[in-house]
Order: C-alpha cells, then sequence, then structure tokens
C-alpha cells in the first residue's frame, strides 16, 4: 500500500513538474563543496590523523511554481564523508506544498524535520559561518536520519500583535534511514554490547571481535515540531524543537550466531535555541536534550532472551559569537560541551573519565570571494573524547586539536 501511495505521489508530482517546465516557472540552483580536515591526536569523523579529504557534497534541485499557493520540489544529493555516502546519489528531499494562507499550509512528501536553528539547512554551508556545526547539538554521524521524514506536516505565521509573532511546523511519517550498514549503527551496536555485558556471561566471553553479518535499521515513526517566537525586541528570536517515535535494529552477528533485535524508543529529542542579530554582529545559543530506551531481545543457538529495558540521556549545548566585518569576511567563534551520559559528567564509568565529555573552542574565517563561492577556515581545541566514533580501539588522548578548510559554488 505505502509503495502505491508514494508511486502515484510521485507521478503526480512529476506530472506537474513537466507542466511547470513547458510554462518556464521552474527555478534550479544548486551546490558543490570540498573540504579537508586533519586532527593531531584522534581520528575524528573521518580518518583525519593523516589530514583527509573525504569531506565534500554536491546537490542540484528544482523548485516547480505551480501557483500563487502551490510548489513542488526536489533536491538529489551526493556526499562523502569518510565512511558516510560514498557519493551514492540520494533523495535529499522532495515535497508538494500548499499554502492557504499566512498561518496556515500543508507539506507532503520527505521533508526535513525543523530541529534546532540548522538542521534543515545544515548541508548548505552558505547558510552559516562554522564549517562544522557545534557538534554537541548537530552530531554529524546522526545527519542521515535525524534530516528527514517520509511523511506530512503543517506549519504557518501567527501574529501576537504587540507581542511579537510565532512560526510553527508540526511533521509526522516514518525516519528515513538511507544506510543501515554505515559505521555509526555498528558503533550503537557495539556500545548496546558493552552495557549488556553484565547481564549475561555469554557476551563476557563472546562479546569482542565480533563481526556483523547481516543488520537492517528501519524507521518505525516519527513526530516532531517547532516553535519559534519572533520577539518584539528586534533580532531576538527564541525557538523550541521536539521530537519523539520509534526505531527497530535487526543485527545478525558471528558468535557464532547471535540475532540481536533492537527496538529504540525516542522519549525525547529536544533543541531549545535563541539568537540575536544586531547589526553585523550575531550571538547564538542552543541546548539539546536526547533521551531514549532501549528493548532488546537476542537468540543464540537454541535460546531467546529477553534484557532489562535500558534508559540513556545525553545533552549538550554551545554558546557563538560571530561579526561580519565587511561583506567579503566574517568570523565567528564558539564554545560547545556535549555529555552521552548526563548523570555521569565527571566519566566516572568509563575507561578513562574523558570519555565522559567533549568541550570543543572553535573559530572559524569565512571569506566570500563572490557571491556564489566562499572559502572558509577554522581551528578547535578538544578536551575529551566523548563524540570519537573513527577506530574505537585505538588510545585516545584527551586534549587535541582539529583543523579544517572548505570551499563551496553555489549555481
Amino acid at each position: 500500500m505505502k509503495r502505491h501511495v508514494f508511486k502515484y505521489a510521485a507521478l503526480a508530482i512529476f506530472s506537474i513538474a513537466d507542466f511547470c517546465i513547458a510554462q518556464q516557472d521552474v527555478r534550479i540552483h544548486g551546490f558543490i563543496s570540498q573540504g579537508y580536515m586533519k586532527s593531531t591526536d584522534n581520528n575524528y569523523l573521518l580518518k583525519s590523523k593523516d589530514g583527509c579529504f573525504e569531506f565534500n557534497e554536491a546537490a542540484v534541485n528544482m523548485m516547480a511554481i505551480v501557483s500563487d499557493n502551490a510548489q513542488i520540489g526536489v533536491q538529489f544529493l551526493a556526499r562523502d564523508f569518510g565512511e558516510a555516502g560514498n557519493h551514492t546519489v540520494l533523495l535529499d528531499w522532495a515535497y508538494s506544498d500548499y499554502n492557504f494562507n499566512s498561518s496556515f499550509g500543508l507539506r507532503l512528501g520527505k521533508i526535513k524535520i525543523p530541529l534546532g536553528l540548522y538542521n534543515q539547512g545544515r548541508d548548505v554551508d552558505l547558510l552559516r559561518t562554522p564549517i562544522l556545526l557545534p557538534q554537541s547539538v548537530y552530531d554529524e554521524s546522526m545527519r542521515d536520519f535525524s534530516l528527514a521524514i517520509l511523511g506530512i506536516g503543517t506549519y504557518g505565521n501567527l501574529s501576537l500583535s504587540s507581542f511579537g509573532q510565532i512560526d510553527y511546523e508540526i511533521v509526522g511519517g516514518t525516519l528515513s534511514i538511507p544506510d543501515s550498514k554505515s559505521a555509526y549503527w555498528n558503533w550503537v551496536l557495539t556500545d548496546l554490547i558493552d552495557v549488556f555485558k553484565g547481564y549475561s556471561s555469554y557476551f563476557d566471553t563472546h562479546g569482542s571481535g565480533f563481526q556483523v553479518n547481516q543488520q537492517k535499521v528501519s524507521g518505525k515513526s516519527v513526530v516532531g515540531g517547532s516553535i519559534q517566537l519572533e520577539t518584539p525586541l528586534t533580532g531576538l528570536t527564541l525557538k523550541a524543537s521536539k521530537a519523539f517515535g520509534k526505531l527497530n535494529m535487526n543485527s545478525i552477528l558471528n558468535l557464532p550466531v547471535v540475532t540481536f533485535n533492537i527496538d529504540v524508543i525516542i522519549n525525547q529529542f529536544n533543541t531549545y535555541s535563541m539568537q540575536y542579530h544586531y547589526g553585523n554582529f550575531s550571538l547564538t545559543g542552543e541546548y539539546h536534550l536526547h533521551e531514549y530506551f532501549t528493548d532488546i531481545s537476542y537468540k543464540i543457538p537454541s535460546m531467546e532472551h529477553k534484557l532489562p529495558r535500558y534508559y540513556w540521556e545525553s545533552d549538550g549545548y554551545y554558546g557563538q559569537i560571530g561579526y561580519r566585518f565587511s561583506n567579503w569576511f566574517e568570523t565567528c567563534m564558539y564554545y560547545s560541551e556535549y555529555f552521552p551520559d548526563t548523570n555521569d559528567r565527571e566519566g566516572k564509568n568509563k575507561d578513562v573519565s574523558y570519555e565522559g565529555w567533549q568541550k570543543d573552542l572553535s573559530l572559524t574565517l569565512r571569506f566570500d570571494l563572490t557571491q556564489r563561492w566562499l572559502v572558509k577556515l577554522e581551528a578547535h581545541r578538544m578536551d575529551g573524547v566523548a563524540l570519537i566514533r573513527v577506530d574505537t580501539d585505538q588510545s585516545k588522548e584527551r586534549d587535541w586539536e582539529l583543523f579544517m578548510l572548505k570551499t563551496t559554488f553555489q549555481f
């Protein structure tokens, strides 16, 4: 049934697009970027210790204006980010949009989740100053499944008279998970097995050195939304966003043969944001809380087990200050902190304490060489390794640096 719905929706979209092209009412844009990353002591996000160019993306999008109230759009994206993407062309977003009036509109298709200030536009480098968004809130490892859903959304703007105005957005549907075999899901599985070694002697003797023979991750459902207040104080924006839902992991391991079935219930995926603009000056701050439960059952030869429900809670925040000196030069600095376990901020239950946090002081220089071409330089001073998920068996240094370079062209 789901296949037929999306098949007919796709046919309708492309039929309308064909009509719009004939009427010459289509806007086609895109971007291409290339980055470089080098770290001093730890591989981070990529194989960055030796320097890495596996950091690029390219996209083409088309927006067709059907009428004053209706439009349809689609974007195809290919990216390479270490082990993620590998230049596979994906449908990044695609939706039909009908705006009944300023206070109520509808979207149907693959829709971006309105989380925080930057999630919906996180792939568009021109929209922000930093190369790497603060990972305490915008974890790049989670990008592929925290970006969009297949479903329906509603949005609008409501005037509060002298109290400002509210922009709202609500989306609901199925999480889109393009790559079940990505390094992120293998890291999640490894982490879960480490946690549950204490529940079964089987994992004490077999819970290391395993390989994943087969893995499937599927999104079940998700609901998300945001409320953004444009306050009476000119330049001050406040925003609250939330998502919750469920996904499933089914993994077959060689231990010699173990089947894991994991239901992940996302109880809270909340972000609270503040941004203030005054002339060329900007001040931004966000706090993120991620809370979920896992229901795990596993099968080993001749027996099946169900493990107790396990609760996880992580959080992070950042503060950022920026200034545009001219139309071609801008700079910003942020300080970010992330804690994978809110009940263990000092890392007392970790192998080494500094696995219990990651603190990041960052400085970015942005050069707009033309209206469509920019270059960015960025440096990070890191304390802690809580977000390191590359070469997890390597020794990790507490204090380290990360350097980045990126150029983007938009057309």
